[in-house]
């Protein structure tokens, strides 16, 4: 469903624009917990202080599904990587809220592949 809805949003040419697919990318961070946003441009990696319980795990599926039907452009390059970088750190070990396990449960390799 979520790679689905991921391509039908990418249809409607919102993506096209980056300002528009940054948005758009927060708000399907917020389907996996409502605290997270990307980080800006020059942040540092680690964008949630806390462990984080996720609460729609399966959300990662919308998320990558977003950030993969990206164009191809400069700008909207650098939000992809962003948008990896927050579901590479809601992986660390180090928190105990989400796990690699829990994130590989929803099918987030399948969705990367």
């Amino acid at each position: 469903f979520y790679v689905d809805f991921a391509s039908a949003i990418a249809g409607t040419g919102i993506l096209e624009e980056s300002t528009y697919a940054a948005k758009v990318l927060n708000l399907s961070l917020s389907f996996i917990d409502s605290s997270l946003e990307l980080p800006a441009e020059h942040q540092t990696r680690d964008v949630a202080k806390k462990s984080l319980i996720l609460k729609n795990p399966d959300a990662s599926r919308l998320l990558m599904g977003i950030a993969n039907c990206l164009p191809k452009n400069d700008s909207c390059i650098v939000l992809s990587k962003r948008a990896l970088d927050v579901m590479l750190t809601l992986c660390d070990p180090e928190r105990t809220g989400s796990t690699l396990s829990q994130i590989a449960a929803c099918g987030l390799c399948w969705s990367i592949t």
